[in-house]
């Protein structure tokens, strides 16, 4: 008796996960047909798009290298293998345990995302920084990548909020060292980030005086009012105008200054000594050669 009452609770588990189990197994099997249906349109699709590239393998053969990132990787690799083609499944399994965030760059940004995969640096950038940097590095191609890996997230995440002139005016800053003067870096990257080339375009013309540091806390403060020109920068931050001016000389090229000043002084004594040459030659008298007179 006590055998047949510890099977009854077992048969009763069976009767309700066995029909459980089977309805699992057809979405699983329904699952698999669908994502082979895509996988195979996925093909299609790319041979159209890239038929030189799909010609050089077989489409079985491609058919199972897609199928087996998709399986590790979901949607994005047949979105990215539609976007960038056969090399999309080759940067991916490159990449390693990095085929992750690869494939998702390559879904959301097609062959733009190839100027960050195909070079070692930038792939390096992306992967510590994330999606800000890769966004960055293909809007200001030549300019990010440097910025990056030197003021790192930041950085990324101004550049992604600038045109292109503001971007090169980020890294001017940063290479003549105007940046490091103004200091608290982190946070003027962070008002760029939020005001966009505005911001930009005001530090870039403020940079002298920001150097200051009652003026750049003045701005960093409240920057929205300084960016719109509602308020003044110097009167604000409550500094001698000297002061800001000394600051704000930091950034003049004194060597152009001085040359151009050396050459306009030659151009000016060049000019005097020409006049007075001319002035003597209209007061001489005229046949200044001397004659003796006649003897008695």
């Amino acid at each position: 008796m006590g055998t047949t009452r510890q099977r009854k609770p077992v048969s009763l588990l069976l009767i309700v996960t066995m029909p459980c189990a089977a309805f699992l197994g057809f979405q699983a099997r329904e699952a698999c047909a669908g994502k082979g249906k895509t996988i195979q349109e996925a093909i299609e699709y790319a041979t159209g798009k890239f038929a030189a590239e799909v010609a050089a393998e077989s489409a079985e053969r491609l058919s199972a290298r897609l199928t087996s990132l998709a399986a590790k990787h979901g949607d994005d690799a047949i979105v990215a293998f539609k976007r960038v083609g056969p090399q999309a499944l080759r940067v991916a399994e490159e990449a390693g345990e990095h085929a992750g965030p690869a494939l998702r760059l390559m879904a959301a940004r097609g062959q733009e995302a190839m100027w960050v995969l195909r070079d070692a640096e930038r792939t390096a950038l992306f992967l510590r920084f994330g999606d800000d940097a890769a966004e960055a590095m293909i809007r200001h191609k030549g300019i990010a990548a440097p910025l990056v890996r030197e003021l790192e997230g930041p950085a990324a995440r101004a550049l992604k909020a600038v045109d292109s002139r503001n971007a090169r005016r980020i890294k001017m800053m940063a290479d003549d060292g105007d940046l490091t003067r103004m200091g608290q870096i982190g946070r003027i990257l962070a008002v760029i980030e939020r005001y966009g080339d505005g911001a930009a375009d005001f530090i870039w013309r403020h940079k002298g005086a920001l150097a200051v540091a009652a003026v750049l806390g003045a701005f960093l403060d409240d920057p929205k009012p300084f960016i719109e020109g509602t308020q003044d920068l110097a009167a604000s931050a409550a500094v001698p105008v000297a002061e800001v001016a000394k600051e704000a000389s930091r950034s003049v090229n004194w060597t152009a200054v001085v040359m151009t000043g050396m050459i306009l002084l030659t151009l000016v004594f060049l000019w005097r000594v020409r006049a007075v040459v001319g002035l003597a030659r209209v007061l001489s008298p005229a046949g200044s050669t001397c004659r003796k007179s006649p003897g008695p």
